[in-house]
């Protein structure tokens, strides 16, 4: 009877154990080291997912069946560029993989412990969900673990890439606009609707609804870019809170455009510098 207690121990000390080390590995991506251009990376991705029968992908939406990883209908077949996206394509789909248009900024890579229809259990590297919509995500994996660092790397300079190129083209239009309202800038003027929305936006801050508020700021600011400076302030802090630094900072660049001798300008530059850390 003791033995049979310390083998039944023994074995679930072994699922444990086994368990454990399919969570031991968990990788955060970097931007990649070296002066690469957008082409050299985007180039690489398509490289990595033009690997058959290395590289795996599922787009997940709503019409997304359950599938056995490591499935022959998710080995990549083609991958190639297509304008700032990479079209991929497997048995199950065609999917154009816009990295800049995914919601997060952040790509992870997990290790995990699958069964194959061998029975040999084998450890794969998968990506987080790529999430673009409420619906509609993508998860890459494969047994190369270089591979799968190497990829998010790659997307996180290419979603790097973009948010700057769009933020710096935001930036100069916004400074033209200035241009063309500093007495409107110098005198500002909210109309009712406007005001309307600020006074939601911070009721929602207030209550710590940060979606809903910086919902309302953007409602507010949509109306007229250039009647409530403090908008972009307070919709720059709201959008750190909710880990968008780069929104974070474009906004906050808009409000120091527009009052460069705020009492508060300095503090701003502070937060400027801790989000680009």
């Amino acid at each position: 009877m003791k033995k049979r207690i310390y083998l039944i121990f023994v074995s679930f000390l072994l699922v444990v154990i086994a368990t454990a080390q399919t969570t031991s590995f968990n990788y955060k991506a970097k931007l990649p080291e070296g002066n690469l251009t957008i082409n050299d990376v985007q180039n690489d991705v398509a490289k990595i997912l033009s690997k058959n029968q290395t590289v795996h992908a599922y787009v997940i939406d709503s019409t997304f069946k359950k599938i056995k990883m490591l499935s022959k209908r998710t080995y990549i077949d083609t991958a190639f560029i297509v304008d700032d996206g990479i079209v991929f394509k497997t048995k199950l789909n065609t999917f154009n993989l816009e990295i800049a248009k995914s919601l997060y900024d952040i790509f992870w890579v997990d290790e995990s412990v699958i069964q194959k229809e061998s029975g040999k259990y084998v450890h794969i590297y998968i990506t987080y969900p790529i999430y673009f919509d409420r619906e509609v995500n993508v998860k890459f994996y494969s047994l190369n673990k270089e591979l799968m660092c190497r990829l998010v790397d790659d997307f996180l300079f290419i979603k790097t890439h973009f948010i700057n190129e769009s933020n710096t083209k935001e930036l100069a239009r916004f400074t033209s606009i200035i241009a063309k309202n500093k007495n409107i800038i110098t005198t500002p003027e909210l109309i009712e609707e406007q005001r309307k929305y600020i006074v939601q936006a911070n009721s929602f801050a207030k209550d710590k609804l940060y979606a809903q508020a910086i919902e309302a700021y953007k409602k507010a600011i949509a109306i007229d870019q250039v009647a409530y400076p403090a908008a972009y302030y307070n919709l720059a802090l709201l959008l750190a809170e909710k880990k968008d630094f780069k929104e974070a900072i474009k906004n906050m660049k808009k409000y120091l455009l527009l009052v460069p001798d705020a009492p508060d300008a300095r503090a701003a530059q502070d937060k400027i510098y801790e989000w680009e850390r």
